[in-house]
């Protein structure tokens, strides 16, 4: 037997819609290679789904510290847990170390816009989600959370801009 099989077995079963045979195999294999990153991964994957932050949590966490430069996405699901959670500062760590690996993750700098932004912290949400425009111009959801920031602070100049901005890309969006 190897990890690689019940990585396999895994996939299989959860094409059939077989979470628990999924979770079976995966920790099957987890017991033979408990540093398997894919295994790891989606290991996370599956008990995020199922609700079962707690081991989602964990088997992310595992992920990061064996590879922290090789996932990108394991951040942002470890992340997006901890936010659900209402747990921010926790979430910031996670998504500064991932900017920290991965200097060009929009969606890292994203998030982080998110939480300076929800911890009343304009200056540095406006800085994050330009650093996010900057990596992905299209990003249209930075554009909104800047809109917000501009509006909360009383900035019209560049409140005004911005609205023109986004119906200058999009004149039928109603978010503008």
């Amino acid at each position: 037997a190897s990890v690689f099989l019940d990585l396999e077995l895994a996939s299989l079963y959860l094409s059939q819609k077989k979470t628990a045979e999924a979770l079976l195999a995966l920790e099957k294999g987890l017991a033979m290679d408990p540093e398997h990153l894919e295994a790891l991964i989606l290991y996370g994957n599956i008990n995020q789904t199922l609700k079962q932050n707690d081991k989602a949590k964990q088997a992310y966490s595992k992920a990061i510290e064996i590879a922290p430069d090789k996932e990108e996405r394991v951040y942002l699901l470890l992340g997006n847990i901890l936010m659900d959670e209402g747990n921010f500062d926790d979430a910031f760590d996670i998504y500064q170390r991932l900017v920290d690996a991965f200097p060009a993750s929009f969606a890292g700098h994203f998030f982080l816009g998110k939480i300076h932004a929800e911890k009343d912290r304009p200056d540095e949400a406006e800085a994050a989600f330009k650093r996010a425009l900057a990596l992905e111009p299209e990003l249209e959801e930075g554009r909104f959370e800047l809109l917000k920031i501009y509006k909360a602070s009383g900035e019209n100049a560049k409140a005004r801009a911005l609205y023109l901005e986004l119906l200058d890309k999009n004149p039928s969006n109603i978010r503008a």
